[in-house]
């Protein structure tokens, strides 16, 4: 790789997040390599990987995404939580090392790009620094075509780093009546939207569609039920549908048993 054609040029991403992009030329092959600032708030977060960490050999694990922040060894710590398709694998940083719901020592797992997670911030609000490649952007194009998954529940964002990314850069379609969209907003409350008729319900009662910025995931569920007995895990009361579930308290006891053993 010819690093001596290396420039640096600064983006002002659609949601306002700024990205360091660099250009590494090659003979034979080129990668744009920047980072995206994300803010971890305090408490529950829905967060997607922005970029492709490719640093041997821990790449896109969460010691490598986290590491500065709630992985750090002197950090306050936190929870990741990450979606299998049906409930959620919990792991927990202590001294910037991994523990699963049973108090077992893990392996770092892996977030790949677009990927999305459940971040518990122990700490006040603070910036995560994600630092890669970037990939699913075409030039003169944008968004790079998705493939289209089978139905499911989903969490996920963008795997390109582009502000303003709706359900189909994200899921590969255009919505369909009965698909729902579930956010949180900064303070954790969940922020759910419908597709219901040819157009979008949004939270508010408008008709405005659901869109993430750089680094933000969403649940995404196309099965047709609409998240109907679904379990989120920040102890908040969705206000539709009625038959969400919660698992909050589950994850503040992990919090607290953790911080009893450190004592």
């Amino acid at each position: 790789m010819n690093t001596s054609t290396s420039f640096t040029r600064f983006i002002r991403a659609l949601c306002g997040v700024t990205l360091a992009i660099n250009l590494l030329s090659a003979s034979t092959a080129s990668a744009i390599v920047g980072y995206v600032n994300s803010t971890l708030y305090s408490g529950y977060t829905l967060v997607a990987n922005p970029l492709d960490n490719t640093t041997f050999p821990l790449g896109n694990t969460i010691t490598n995404l986290f590491g500065g922040t709630i992985g750090s060894p002197s950090g306050v710590g936190g929870i990741v939580l990450k979606w299998t398709g049906s409930g959620y694998s919990t792991f927990q940083s202590i001294g910037g090392e991994w523990f699963d719901a049973n108090d077992n020592q893990v392996a770092p797992i892996t977030l790949a790009v677009g990927e999305g997670a459940v971040v518990f911030n122990q700490g006040p609000s603070l910036i995560n620094t994600f630092i890669g490649e970037v990939r699913g952007f075409v030039e003169g194009i944008g968004h790079a075509p998705v493939p289209i998954p089978p139905a499911g529940i989903y969490l996920r964002g963008s795997i390109a780093p582009l502000g303003g990314s709706g359900f189909a850069d994200v899921m590969g379609r255009a919505p369909q009546d009965g698909d729902a969209v579930l956010k949180l907003d900064t303070g954790g409350n969940p922020l759910f939207s419908k597709f219901m008729g040819g157009v979008w319900q949004d939270p508010s009662g408008g008709n405005n569609a659901p869109t993430l910025f750089v680094g933000e995931a969403a649940f995404f569920d196309t099965t047709g039920n609409q998240f109907a007995g679904f379990t989120l895990p920040t102890g908040v009361v969705v206000p539709e549908p009625t038959s969400i579930a919660f698992v909050g308290i589950g994850g503040l006891l992990l919090v607290n048993r953790i911080r009893s053993r450190k004592v």
